[in-house]
């Protein structure tokens, strides 16, 4: 309604303008009025800034925003007024045939008509009497008729009720700050009486002191217990605030997830009974070593700093990490009997949520149906949160408070999950797809989860080896492979040795098969290290967000690389290139053109080429599966050939393997060595 009455104002001001009847016209500029609305939009982006500043800012900055908000106020209200007291004085009614500003004029000594003064002069004049008016103060500018007596009369009023509003405002301000110092002042001379009383040795009391007068002055979060105005809601209201607040820090755990799927009211129960907040200052602990622990956390807020010992937990020196906010803690406290192994200490001020297991135990008690399938998927994926947890051995990094190696690992699930996903899903899915994925979920080969935003997700586990040549800065990677179609394919992204993991695979199962696949080359490599690399891209078969989690195992070779070379050519595991497959007979020559080099997308300047490759990649490794014919190739690659190969689109690769394998008439395949 505001913005309508104002453009009818700017319409009015328009065909005012414009030639026609006076008293049209007259009738039209009565319509101007109606654009000083637009000022109260002013309102609307107070408020807003109120809300802002509030959630923001200190209190001092704030009482300091606010008082700058409170004049500029005044002086937008003085302008109005003093416009408003401008066209009085021209045009206003008068009943006794004079006007303020015709008064004025003759009044003046130096000039006796308005041609002597300028419109900014008569603003000047204008808005000193508005102050006055309303500040109570006094000014040369006096009414002579009824209409601007009545005017001069609101004015007055309104200057009473306002100058003690600001009065009473920054009194008010002026007591809370002084009120809230005397407090801090009272709590740190309590603690100053306290350590005389006690005689604490003077090191330790200054250091005691100087730590409750830093945190005195500091603005910290607010607890729930913090705020007095809580307790007067009602138990229902207050549980409702509760879920509301804890809900979006809960549903960051899989696990609950599943539980608000199943049945919501459990997971209003678990924020109610089990879920509260802790809030920590800079080099606060949390925990230390030998700790029990029968509570999780969850990083709301803030930053903190994991310590180990070599004394308290199995490391051989001394190890340190930041954990990060949306970081969960000690999860394997819910499903064994844990002690923590390190110290937690805060780095900065910190709010952190904490889940106990009582409270879990508790909701879990009522027997209801649906109560019972939360329970069964709940001790369903602590099953097999312990099972991963009591099996981890070297070399995969033994658990500590804040990592425990694939246990995060969405396959924790029972795989009902998977399937009842699919079903939920099932609309967002072509027909086709749907088939193919479902065949999948079911042969254990992915698992599907929901993740915090409500996206569906395909989860694929993998397990590699990244072995490295650190002398010559090159990894094993795997180049193609020969089908037991007879046909040859290259990789296309450059693998490491690795394979698929199946869903109830255990991992050691599925790296002994890696191993076994690499014949012999398994002999010559130690395991020195292990990571879980995860990494999320769109899957152009299923149309559908992919995680792909990697247990990746870090591995160095026992041997020099001429002896591996050696060996692997007794065992006829090598292939190299044939002579005859040079630049000049290929095919594909065409690609060293110059016209090839200026269309490179190679960030080198020479375009790839086979001989480039031939002399990059001199030996490969050849290695045949088990099962069936199939056969995979092996190379060393430096990282510069490895993206040079990537972004060749000339086929080149493929070259390379044509020049390791021919077929002479037989059946099976054989290898230049």
């Amino acid at each position: 309604p505001i913005d309508f009455f104002a453009l009818i104002g700017d319409f009015a001001s328009l065909f005012a303008s414009q030639e026609g009847n006076e008293v049209t016209k007259r009738f039209l500029r009565l319509f101007k009025f109606l654009r000083l609305l637009k000022v109260i939009r002013l309102l609307r982006l107070m408020k807003i800034l109120d809300k802002i500043l509030e959630a923001s800012l200190s209190p001092a900055i704030r009482m300091t925003t606010q008082v700058m908000q409170m004049v500029f106020a005044t002086v937008l209200t003085i302008h109005i007024v003093c416009c408003l007291w401008i066209f009085e004085g021209r045009h206003g009614p008068t009943d006794t045939g004079k006007l303020w500003l015709e008064e004025f004029q003759q009044a003046q000594i130096l000039c006796e008509d308005c041609s002597g003064y300028t419109e900014w002069y008569i603003y000047m004049v204008s808005f000193h009497w508005t102050a006055a008016q309303v500040t109570l103060g006094s000014t040369d500018v006096m009414p002579v008729n009824t209409f601007e007596r009545l005017i001069t009369i609101a004015c007055l009023i309104m200057g009473l009720l306002f100058g003690a509003s600001i009065v009473a405002f920054l009194s008010a301000q002026i007591v809370e700050v002084f009120v809230t110092r005397m407090d801090k002042m009272q709590t740190l001379d309590d603690v100053r009486r306290f350590l005389r009383q006690t005689k604490v040795h003077p090191a330790l009391a200054i250091r005691v002191t100087k730590t409750v007068r830093e945190r005195l002055l500091e603005e910290h979060t607010l607890g729930e217990d913090d705020v007095d105005g809580l307790s007067l809601l009602s138990k229902k209201l207050r549980s409702e605030l509760a879920f509301q607040i804890r809900r979006p820090h809960v549903l960051r755990h899989a696990l609950f997830r599943l539980w608000a799927q199943i049945d919501e009211v459990s997971l209003e129960e678990l924020c109610r009974e089990a879920v509260e907040f802790q809030f920590l200052f800079p080099r606060d602990v949390l925990f230390r070593p030998a700790q029990a622990a029968e509570q999780i956390y969850y990083v709301v807020a803030g930053q903190l700093q994991y310590s180990q010992e070599p004394e308290t937990s199995r490391i051989l020196a001394q190890r340190e990490e930041d954990v990060m906010q949306g970081s969960w803690i000690a999860e394997a406290a819910l499903w064994s009997k844990w002690q923590h192994v390190g110290k937690l200490e805060a780095v900065n001020e910190c709010q952190i949520m904490v889940i106990t297991l009582d409270g879990i135990l508790k909701v879990l008690e009522v027997d209801s149906e649906l109560r019972r399938a939360v329970s069964h998927a709940t001790r369903n994926y602590g099953q097999n949160f312990f099972t991963r947890l009591i099996g981890l051995k070297p070399p995969t990094p033994w658990p500590s408070d804040v990592s425990v190696s694939f246990a995060d690992s969405p396959d924790l699930m029972a795989p009902d999950v998977s399937r009842g996903l699919l079903k939920r899903f099932q609309r967002r899915l072509a027909a086709d797809k749907y088939d193919e994925l479902a065949e999948e979920v079911n042969t254990g080969h992915c698992v599907l989860r929901e993740n915090a935003d409500g996206v569906l997700e395909r989860v694929v586990f993998l397990v590699a080896f990244r072995i490295e040549d650190k002398d010559k800065g090159t990894t094993l990677t795997q180049l193609g492979f020969l089908g037991e179609d007879g046909r040859l394919r290259r990789s296309s992204r450059l693998e490491l040795p690795g394979t698929k993991r199946s869903r109830d695979e255990p991992t050691d199962e599925a790296r002994a098969r890696v191993l076994s696949n690499l014949s012999i080359l398994a002999k010559y490599i130690q395991v020195e290290s292990f990571e879980e690399v995860v990494w999320l891209e769109n899957s152009a078969k299923y149309d559908v967000s992919t995680q792909y989690r990697r247990a990746e195992h870090h591995a160095t070779l026992l041997t020099d690389m001429r002896s591996l070379d050696k060996a692997m050519q007794v065992a006829a595991h090598v292939a190299k290139p044939r002579k005859c497959f040079t630049k000049k007979n290929s095919a594909n020559a065409s690609f060293i053109s110059k016209t090839a080099l200026f269309h490179s997308t190679s960030k080198s300047f020479k375009k790839l080429d086979v001989l480039d490759l031939q002399q990059d990649i001199p030996m490969a490794y050849v290695i045949p599966k088990h099962e069936g014919r199939e056969v995979v190739f092996y190379g060393w690659l430096s990282d510069k050939t490895r993206n040079r190969i990537l972004d060749d689109n000339e086929g080149v690769l493929e070259n390379y393997l044509e020049s390791l394998v021919y077929q002479e008439q037989n059946p099976k395949p054989c290898f230049r060595i």
